[in-house]
């Protein structure tokens, strides 16, 4: 893989990926540019802010609220979670059950549980559940991303 920097005199960055087909590899790098830069509304009281999704270690549901939490703070979201989801899901988020997505760059450790749940430990030691039913879906994701 070559990369290279061209300077030119335009404001916005532009990459641009030269290879015989898109494959796999070709496709993991545009994922991962594609969240480097993406970002939904949070609320942190009453102060609107844009929120860059790769600080986001997970996103939670609780009694009709949607929050979201990154290393330093947690923020409030004015969407539903199955919206979140829905915007989400290529940006690296899996549901790992009824009511949270979790950024898989953040997981370090999945531990299984003698009631064949599954336990996720996040980069900050954070420890989140997944239920039996969401983990096919963090197995498959997790494969897909190495």
């Amino acid at each position: 893989m070559k990369i290279i920097f061209e300077k030119q005199n335009i404001d916005e960055l532009h990459i641009v990926f030269k290879k015989s087909i898109k494959d796999k590899q070709v496709n993991q790098l545009m994922t991962m540019l594609q969240k480097y830069d993406y970002r939904i509304q949070g609320m942190a009281g009453t102060e609107q802010i844009m929120v860059n999704t790769n600080t986001i270690m997970y996103i939670e549901s609780n009694e009709r609220k949607v929050f979201f939490y990154t290393v330093e703070m947690y923020y409030t979201s004015p969407k539903r979670l199955y919206q979140l989801q829905k915007e989400l899901g290529d940006n690296g988020f899996v549901q790992i059950n009824k009511a949270t997505l979790v950024n898989v760059d953040y997981i370090t450790r999945l531990q299984t549980l003698p009631n064949s749940k599954v336990l996720l430990t996040l980069t900050n030691g954070e420890k989140l559940e997944v239920s039996r039913t969401y983990i096919p879906f963090i197995k498959k994701y997790l494969k897909e991303e190495k």
